[in-house]
């Protein structure tokens, strides 16, 4: 019942192609001309997001927002660039934390020593070393004059302006992609009257075409066309 109401509101409120271009030659009927179709074709998206199925309608709009989610290039370079973003929180909050160096080294080293004696004797001796070392050290700020702090709080506020503008970003998109949808559902429905509209002037024309006398101008046999004047 509803839906029914809302078609022949819409049917009522969109102007026909006649009242259009009289309002087009007096002049000053444009805007009543546009208030009426975005009228009507509001009451034609009523009308059909009333009459179609729960689950096709689910499927439509939100499968669209949920392919464009996932896929739009624009939302994935905004979201890739939020998340380079954060990580600058827990780089700044890195000048809090101690940092430790470990420094380790390991080797091997030979040597072999020769000493003369009497008659033509010599002593020889080698010696095998192994040079290992290992050096640790831990520093932690105390204090560092106030950038940690500053570096944070900048951090934090770069982080906060990134997410509003990937919110503006994702409403921005997320508005093409419903108007693009309703542009859709509008111009389905006005094709649709439109062709009711076609249907109705054909019957109407073939109604007076058979209603002429035989002989009289435009009668034509069958009543499929009328004659044409020469």
């Amino acid at each position: 019942m509803a839906c029914a109401v809302l078609c022949r509101a819409a049917k009522a409120l969109i102007p026909r192609p006649d009242q259009a271009a009289t309002a087009w030659r007096t002049g000053g009927g444009n805007r009543r001309v546009a208030a009426r179709r975005k009228s009507g074709a509001i009451a034609l998206v009523c009308c059909l997001t009333i009459s179609a199925p729960t689950g096709l309608q689910a499927q439509t709009l939100t499968q669209a927002l949920a392919d464009t989610y996932s896929t739009n290039p624009q939302l994935l370079a905004q979201r890739a660039l939020l998340r380079a973003t954060d990580e600058q929180v827990p780089q700044a909050l890195a000048n809090w934390r101690p940092t430790v160096n470990f420094t380790g080294q390991a080797g091997y080293a030979t040597t072999s020593e020769q000493t003369a004696h009497v008659a033509g004797l010599t002593d020889r001796i080698h010696r095998e070393t192994r040079p290992n070392s290992l050096s640790l050290t831990a520093t932690q700020p105390v204090y560092s004059g106030g950038r940690t702090v500053a570096q944070t709080s900048q951090a934090i506020n770069t982080v906060e302006a990134a997410r509003a503008q990937t919110l503006a970003t994702e409403t921005t998109v997320f508005q093409a992609v419903v108007q693009a949808y309703l542009d859709v559902v509008r111009d389905q429905a006005l094709v649709e009257v439109n062709r009711n509209n076609v249907a109705v002037l054909r019957k109407q024309l073939d109604a007076d075409v058979a209603a002429r006398p035989p002989g009289a101008p435009g009668y034509a046999r069958g009543g499929r066309e009328p004659c044409r004047k020469q």
